[in-house]
C-alpha cells in the first residue's frame, strides 16, 4: 500500500508566459526539456507566485521585478494555477492577472476543491477574474481573495481571517526569519543557482527547525534517506539498461513464437488430417498386432506343450536306460556268479529246493500261531542248538570221533555206540522195551562212570573227551510234568 503524498499535485499556466495553456503534472518526478526560448524558465519562475506571494521575494534572473510582471500578467485573463494536497483535502491557489487596465498588477485567490479548467472558460474563452469567481459559486465553490501577506501565513500554518488552511509549508516558527531562509532554499532549488552541501544544510536547519544547530544533524545520513528512492529507481533503470539485449532477446523469441503460432495455425487442418491418418493406421495396426500376438501366444502354448511331453518321455526313456543298465549289471553279476554251471538244471533243482523251505517255513509260521511264545521260544532255543550240532559236524567233518571209530571199529558197532550215546537214551521208557534197571547195581554202575569226569572232561585210560561244547539234551519239561 502507497503512502499517500501531500504537495503540489498540478501547475497550470492560462495566457501567461508564452502559454495559452500549459499543465504540469507533479505528482512525481517531471523533466521539462527543448529547445532555448520555448519557456521552460519562465514555467518553471512562474512557481514563485504562488508559493512565495511578495515579489520583493522573488527572482527572475537579468529581468526585472516589472518586467516579469508585465510579462507573466499581461491580460486580465491571465492565469498561475497550482493544485494542492492536503490531508484535509485538495485545494486550489491561484494568481490572477489584471491586464494593462489594472497596471499589469495581480491577485491572489484560493478555494477548497480540485482544479478543474472549464471553470475557466466559457464558450471556448477564459474568463476575468469576476466572471470566474461567479462561474464558481454556480458550481458550489467559494473562492476567497487573499493579499500576498494572508497568503504567505496561510502557506505556514499562521492564523488569518481566510477560512481555509493552507498549510502547505509547515514551518516550526513563522517568523520573518524563517521565512527569509525558506524564500533563499526555494530560490536555490528553484533556479539551482549557488547550491552547496554546506549551503543547504544551513538553510534547511534555519527553515524547519528554529532551535536545532547544524552539528547535532548528520547531513549525509539525511541526504541518503531523501534520495534512497532516486537511488533505488537509478539501480531499476541501469538494471533494465543491462538487461536490454536480453529483453531484446525475449522480445525477438517472443516475435518468433507467434510466427510459429501463425503457421501451427495455418498448418493445423493438414496436421488434424495427418494425425486422424495416423490414428486410423495405428489402430489398424494394433489390431493386426494383437491378432499376431494371440496366434503366436497359442503357437507357443502348443510349442510347451510339446516340450513337456518331450522331456516327460526323454525323463521316461532315462528311467528305462537306467534300469536296464542296472539289469545288465546284474546279469553280469550273474554270469560271474554262475560262470562253472554247466547246466542250469542244478539251479532249477536248487530253486525247488529253495521253494520247497519256503513252503516248509510258511506252513510252520502258520503253524507257530497255535503256540505260545514261551513254546516258540523253546523250539527257537532247540533249534539253535541243532543249528550249532550241525555247524559244529561240519567244522569237524574230516576229523572227529566218528570218523576215529569208522577205523577201529565196524559200522554196526559203530551204529551200536552212537544209538548208546545218543541224546534220547534219556527219553527211553524203562522196561523190557527200554532200559530195564534191577537193583541198586546200575547206580553204582552209573557213579563209577560219573567218577571218571574231572569238571566237563571225560577220561578213561587211553581216551578223554572235552564234552563243554555239547548241551545235554532238554528233558527238563519231561521230569516236570512226571513230577
Amino acid at each position: 500500500m502507497s503512502q499517500e503524498r501531500y504537495g503540489i499535485r498540478r501547475f497550470a499556466l492560462l495566457n501567461t508566459a508564452g502559454y495559452s495553456l500549459g499543465l504540469f503534472p507533479l505528482e512525481n518526478p517531471l523533466s521539462v526539456y527543448g529547445a532555448n526560448n520555448l519557456g521552460k524558465s519562465a514555467s518553471i519562475n512562474a512557481l514563485q507566485f504562488p508559493i512565495l506571494a511578495r515579489m520583493s521575494d522573488m527572482s527572475f534572473g537579468k529581468y526585472s521585478l516589472e518586467a516579469s510582471r508585465k510579462f507573466y500578467f499581461a491580460s486580465d485573463t491571465s492565469y498561475i494555477l497550482v493544485e494542492v494536497a492536503l490531508p484535509h483535502g485538495p485545494h486550489v491557489i491561484g494568481v490572477a492577472g489584471r491586464g494593462p487596465g489594472g497596471g499589469f498588477s495581480h491577485q491572489f485567490f484560493a478555494y477548497a476543491g480540485e482544479l478543474d479548467l472549464e471553470h475557466y472558460q466559457q464558450n471556448g474563452t477564459c474568463l476575468r477574474q469576476r466572471e470566474l469567481f461567479k462561474n464558481l459559486g454556480q458550481a458550489g465553490i467559494t473562492a476567497y481573495e487573499l493579499k500576498p501577506d494572508e497568503l504567505r501565513r496561510l502557506l505556514v500554518g499562521g492564523h488569518t481571517s481566510i477560512p481555509l488552511d493552507l498549510t502547505l509549508i509547515p514551518l516550526r516558527s513563522t517568523s520573518e526569519q524563517s521565512l527569509k531562509t525558506f524564500r533563499a532554499l526555494f530560490i536555490n532549488l528553484l533556479h539551482m543557482r549557488e547550491i552547496t552541501a554546506a549551503k543547504l544544510k544551513q538553510l534547511f536547519l534555519d527553515a524547519f527547525e528554529h532551535s536545532l544547530r547544524s552539528g547535532s544533524v548528520d547531513y549525509i545520513a539525511a541526504t541518503e534517506e531523501a534520495f534512497r528512492d532516486v537511488r533505488r529507481m537509478e539501480q531499476d533503470y541501469q538494471a533494465l539498461v543491462t538487461a536490454g539485449p536480453l529483453i531484446e532477446a525475449l522480445a525477438s523469441g517472443v516475435a518468433q513464437r507467434e510466427v510459429l503460432r501463425g503457421k501451427l495455425h495455418r498448418l493445423s487442418p493438414l496436421l488434424d488430417n495427418l494425425l486422424g491418418t495416423w490414428h486410423d493406421y495405428a489402430d489398424a495396426r494394433k489390431e493386426e498386432l494383437v491378432i499376431q500376438a494371440e496366434h503366436y501366444r497359442n503357437e507357443q502354448d502348443g510349442l510347451q506343450n510339446e516340450q513337456r511331453g518331450g522331456t516327460a518321455e526323454l525323463m521316461r526313456l532315462e528311467r528305462e536306460i537306467s534300469e536296464i543298465q542296472r539289469w545288465l549289471g546284474e546279469l553280469a553279476v550273474l554270469k560271474n556268479r554262475f560262470a562253472l554251471v554247466e547246466n542250469a538244471k542244478v539251479l532249477e533243482e536248487q530253486l525247488l529246493a529253495a521253494k520247497d523251505a519256503h513252503d516248509e517255513l510258511a506252513g510252520a509260521l502258520a503253524q507257530s500261531r497255535q503256540f505260545s511264545s514261551e513254546d516258540l521260544d523253546e523250539r527257537l532255543r532247540d533249534l539253535e542248538k541243532r543249528l550249532k550240532s550241525v555247524k559244529q559236524q561240519l567244522d569237524h567233518a574230516d576229523n572227529n570221533s566218528y570218523s576215529r571209530l569208522r577205523e577201529e571199529f565196524s559200522q554196526a558197532d559203530v551204529d551200536r555206540l552212537m544209538r548208546l550215546f545218543n541224546g534220547q537214551l534219556f527219553s527211553l521208557p524203562l522196561g523190557e522195551k527200554g532200559i530195564q534197571a534191577e537193583g541198586d547195581d546200575w547206580v553204582k554202575a552209573v557213579e563209577a562212570v560219573l567218577d571218571r569226569f574231572k569238571g566237563d572232561t571225560f577220561a578213561v585210560p587211553g581216551l578223554s573227551i572235552d564234552l563243554s561244547h555239547i548241551e545235554p539234551p532238554a528233558l527238563q519239561a519231561l521230569a516236570d510234568r512226571a513230577a
